[in-house]
């Protein structure tokens, strides 16, 4: 939880590696956050990226 004081939005890919699970691994703790309001999910086309337009 303190890496989501410091940073507003991640995804599952990028958690599984700072935390060295495996993404459906990180999935599943992702989903039970969620289920305990504990996190939002925020669609993935809604956030900013960076690269090409």
């Amino acid at each position: 939880m303190d890496y989501f004081a410091e940073n507003q939005t991640a995804t599952a890919p990028e958690l599984s590696r700072i935390l060295h699970l495996t993404p459906a691994n990180m999935r599943y703790h992702l989903a039970n956050l969620r289920d305990q309001g504990e996190i939002t999910v925020v669609d993935s086309l809604n956030v900013a990226r960076k690269g090409r337009p």
